[in-house]
């Protein structure tokens, strides 16, 4: 058997390539529609799909690199929580050192 053979690893190959599909879809909304690279990454998606599927159909990235991806996103378990509001710092009391505050 030859180094790299072997289902697992080709399973684990296939994982690798469909988790960086989002990202790359996700990258060519930053370039130029029709520019060099938006066409070289548009080519590398289409190979990609054709030959992998799309990122979301019959997954085998675990689980816990989904869990991550979606975090990221904004859509995971935390995704949708308001931020924590900041609290008023208390000011300072009145009046110098040694001196009582004013009632």
């Amino acid at each position: 058997m030859s180094p790299g053979a072997g289902a697992g690893n080709e399973a684990m190959a296939d994982a690798t390539i469909k988790a960086l599909l989002p990202g790359l879809h996700k990258v060519l909304t930053s370039y130029t529609v029709g520019s060099p690279k938006y066409k070289a990454v548009l080519n590398a998606l289409r190979a990609l799909t054709a030959n992998f599927g799309d990122a979301q159909e019959n997954s085998m990235v675990p689980a816990a690199i989904q869990q991550l991806a979606q975090t990221a996103k904004g859509g995971g378990k935390f995704g949708a929580a308001p931020p924590m509001p900041l609290q008023a710092a208390t000011p300072p009391p009145m009046g110098g050192p040694g001196e009582a505050p004013p009632i």
